[in-house]
C-alpha cells in the first residue's frame, strides 16, 4: 500500500471511490470544491492510499481556528467497501490525526467543521465508522438534523404574489460581482466568516447562488445554496436581527428554491437545520438525515490502527 498526497489529478480516482462507497450521490464539482477550495487548504492533510494504480482510501483534513483554540479532522474519510474492517479506515485517520496535531490542533473532530463540507457529521447509519470512532477515543459532542424539500410539490415557488407582500421598500434579487466585498463584509459582521466563506463561494457560482435582501443599497438578508454539502444544499441564510418577523427569512428561502426548481433539482436538502419548525411550515421540509458530533482532546490521540 502507498500513502500519498491527493491532488487535482486524482479527482477521477476520488470519484470514482466516492460512487462505490458513499450512499449518495457526489458529484465530480462537488469533490472539486471539496479538495480544491478547501478554506486555509493544507496539502499534507489531504492523504490517499493506493494499492497500485487503484485509490482504495482517502482522508480530507480540515484545520480550522476557534475562540476556543484550533481544531481539526476529517471533511470525508473513506475506504474501498471491499476493503472495510481491515484497519486502512483506523490507519488513514491515525495518520490524519498525526498531520493535525503537528499543525497545532488541541482537539480532534468528527464532523462540526464547517464550511465546505458533505454533511454535518456522521449518519449514525454508518455504524462501522461510529465504531472505529469509539475505538480511537472519540465521544459524541453534539448533532445536527437536515431536512429534505420535494421541490415538485408546488407548480411554483416563488411567484409575483410571494413578491407583493414583500415589505415595503424590500426586494430580493440575485447576487452580483459587485456584492463581493459589501455581502462579505456585512456577512461578517451580522454571522461569522465561516459564513463569509460561503457567501463569497456561492458568488463564484454560475449562475450566482446567493440571494439578497436589500432596501436602497442596504442589505437586510442574504440566503445562499450549493456551497457545502450536497448538490444543491440550501444554506446558510439569515437575516438582519433588528428585521426579523418580517418576512424576509421566508422570501429569501423561496427565492433559493425556485432558483434549484429552475435548475433541474427535484428534491434537495436544507443543511445543518435549526429553526425545524419553520422549514416545516414554510416548505413542508422533513427530517431525513441526523448527524452526529464526535470528538476528542488533541493530547488523547491513540495509534490503535
Amino acid at each position: 500500500m502507498d500513502l500519498r498526497l491527493l491532488t487535482s489529478t486524482d479527482l477521477p480516482a476520488l470519484a470514482e471511490l466516492c460512487r462505490r462507497g458513499l450512499r449518495d450521490a457526489v458529484s465530480p464539482a462537488v469533490l472539486e470544491r471539496l479538495l480544491l477550495a478547501e478554506p486555509g487548504l493544507r496539502p499534507e492533510l489531504q492523504l490517499a492510499l493506493w494499492d497500485g494504480p487503484r485509490l482504495i482510501g482517502a482522508a480530507l483534513g480540515s484545520l480550522r481556528d476557534t475562540p476556543k483554540g484550533r481544531v481539526g479532522g476529517p471533511r470525508l474519510l473513506l475506504v474501498d467497501p471491499e476493503l472495510r474492517l481491515r484497519g486502512f479506515g483506523s490507519g488513514l485517520l491515525a495518520e490524519l490525526e498525526r498531520r493535525l496535531l503537528a499543525a497545532g490542533a488541541t482537539e480532534l473532530r468528527v464532523g462540526a467543521l464547517p464550511p465546505n463540507y458533505l454533511w454535518p457529521g456522521l449518519d449514525p447509519r454508518d455504524t462501522p465508522a461510529l465504531c472505529m470512532l469509539q475505538r480511537r477515543g472519540y465521544t459524541r459532542s453534539g448533532e445536527a438534523v437536515n431536512m429534505e424539500v420535494d421541490l415538485t410539490a408546488r407548480p411554483a415557488w416563488w411567484t409575483a404574489a410571494d413578491e407583493a407582500r414583500l415589505p415595503p421598500g424590500w426586494t430580493i434579487r440575485r447576487g452580483e460581482e459587485r456584492d463581493g466585498e459589501p455581502l462579505a463584509a456585512w456577512v461578517g459582521k451580522q454571522f461569522s466568516e465561516l459564513w463569509v466563506w460561503e457567501a463569497r463561494a456561492a458568488l463564484q457560482l454560475q449562475p450566482a447562488a446567493v440571494f439578497i435582501a436589500e432596501r436602497d443599497g442596504q442589505i437586510g438578508g442574504f440566503a445562499c445554496h450549493s456551497v457545502s454539502g450536497l448538490p444543491g444544499t440550501f444554506g446558510p441564510t439569515g437575516t438582519d436581527e433588528s428585521l426579523r418577523g418580517l418576512g424576509l427569512g421566508k422570501a429569501l428561502l423561496l427565492r433559493c428554491l425556485a432558483d434549484l426548481r429552475e435548475q433541474g433539482y427535484e428534491r434537495i436538502e436544507i443543511g445543518w437545520v435549526g429553526p425545524v419548525a419553520f422549514y416545516s411550515r414554510v416548505a413542508g421540509a422533513a427530517i431525513n438525515r441526523v448527524c452526529w458530533f464526535f470528538s476528542k482532546l488533541g493530547y488523547t490521540s491513540s495509534s490503535s490502527a
